[in-house]
């Protein structure tokens, strides 16, 4: 996990990004991204990395090369959720939802192949 922070950091760089201005282009908040950048956020919510991935137009196989495994009992928690609350959203919100669900099933198709392997 040490190389994410790094990582990060060199992404942030390159677009001359502060985190606050991420931060807000992520709709995620100042304390979050600091707490990625300085290598304490452990446990992220999915919705949290589909925003930073989505942000910074990486695919979602860049987490695997940092050796970040998402708990998927949480993303199953949250996933339910979001189905739950989908028929109320707005169309725009609804799309940004289920994109997170199809950001959730590819993280967990690679982490079931790795374990295969």
């Amino acid at each position: 996990m040490e190389k994410f922070p790094l990582w990060l950091i060199n992404q942030l760089y390159e677009r001359r990004w502060t985190q606050r201005h991420f931060a807000r282009r992520a709709d995620l908040s100042h304390a979050t991204v600091n707490k990625l950048v300085n290598g304490r956020e452990i446990d992220p919510r999915i919705s949290t990395v589909a925003r930073l991935i989505a942000v910074l137009g990486q695919p979602a196989t860049i987490l695997s090369h940092f050796g970040i495994r998402l708990d998927p009992g949480k993303w199953k928690a949250e996933t339910k959720e979001i189905a739950m609350g989908c028929e109320r959203l707005p169309d725009e919100e609804r799309r940004y939802l289920l994109g997170v669900v199809q950001f959730f099933l590819q993280i967990h198709a690679l982490q079931e192949d790795e374990e295969v392997t």
